[in-house]
């Protein structure tokens, strides 16, 4: 699950998820394919930080890089896969130290992948176009 900051003047917050996703996955997607799952306060009582979700279906094809993140910024990031039935076994295992973003991600991840298997749609489960 990717993460950064918003820290690049003139870029949308979507188009900065973009990047990350490619620095950190090898993953080239659009900006415009990001969907919006929500945004929340984390750390709150400490520095009250926004945190924006996205959601982006990616496959093999989309692969561009290795991943990693960006190794001039210090950044030295496993490129892991979870295959989505090892899931929930990931999340309530007491000795995995999951931050609270990868909980709620994984969390609505299962959450969708159970409304679509009863016919919702990814459009249905997202706040709104991811042009932030």
């Amino acid at each position: 699950m990717p993460a950064g900051l918003v820290d690049k003047k003139g870029k949308s917050r979507s188009q900065i998820a973009a990047e990350e996703v490619y620095e950190e996955t090898g993953y080239r997607v659009s900006a415009d394919d990001l969907k919006l799952v929500n945004r929340y306060r984390a750390s709150v009582g400490l520095m009250g930080s926004i945190h924006d979700v996205f959601y982006v279906q990616v496959n093999e094809k989309m692969r561009e890089g290795r991943g990693g993140g960006v190794e001039n910024d210090g950044e030295n990031i496993e490129v892991a896969y979870l295959p989505t039935e090892d899931i929930p076994a990931f999340l309530y295992d007491p000795e995995k130290d999951v931050p609270a973003g990868l909980l709620y991600s994984l969390q609505w991840f299962l959450l969708a992948q159970a409304r679509m298997s009863q016919g919702a749609s990814i459009g249905d489960m997202v706040l709104r176009p991811a042009k932030l």
